[in-house]
């Protein structure tokens, strides 16, 4: 069965009337660096300059568990007359998708003009629930199902519903218990669920809400 991460861009970029703004790369879907072919962003009075797709970009990942997609591309601004001027940056950007990015709806963002500090790994570590600003879609879905069926990675189960009340803005302190040695002479915090279960905080709790 074949699977694909979703990429969505969002891109700030002043333009003039009449321009456009399109993402091109070393990738068919990006035109292989044809802004003709390339994917056409879009904007709107409450979004500029900030364009984005209309929906998410499918990239189709390897088979290989060990094996990537690298995807190098640029933002091109063309003009009324179908001129395209390419951003003039130090280096290509590039987008490294692993396996672990099946399923996943990142939105990658960017400034026009503004070269990056380093490559865009998707996700960014192994587990997906370390993935900054990526969600779950169902593969099987088509694009405009998917949408819908967005949710944040480790939506469900007893880690997501022990959590939930440090996301809604709780008092983290209801989420650590003190741990003695028994020596009396160190003092020690665990974080826990509200059940009790010990979670750890370098692997269970999101970086980010």
């Amino acid at each position: 069965m074949a699977r694909y991460t979703a990429i969505n861009f969002a891109v700030h970029c002043e333009t003039q009337p009449g321009e456009s703004v399109f993402v091109v790369g070393d990738h068919t879907g990006l035109g292989d660096w044809d802004q003709a072919e390339g994917l056409q962003l879009k904007t709107d009075e409450k979004t500029y300059p900030t364009w984005s797709l209309a929906t998410p970009w499918l990239v189709k990942l390897p088979d290989g568990l060990k094996q990537s997609v690298e995807v190098e591309y640029r933002v091109a601004v063309v003009d009324k007359d179908g001129k395209a001027r390419i951003e003039e940056i130090e280096a290509n950007r590039r987008l490294v998708m692993t396996n672990g990015a099946a399923g996943m709806t990142t939105t990658v963002a960017v400034k026009h003009g503004e070269s990056e500090k380093e490559h865009l790994r998707i996700p960014k570590f192994q587990s997906s629930r370390s993935t900054n600003n990526s969600r779950k879609f169902d593969t099987k879905d088509t694009p405009a199902e998917s949408e819908k069926g967005l949710s944040r990675p480790g939506s469900s189960g007893s880690l997501a519903s022990g959590m939930k009340s440090v996301m809604s803005g709780s008092s983290v302190a209801s989420m650590m218990k003190t741990v003695s040695s028994g020596t009396g002479l160190d003092f020690r915090l665990q974080a826990a669920l509200a059940e009790g279960k010990d979670i750890s905080f370098w692997h269970d709790i999101p970086l980010f809400p």
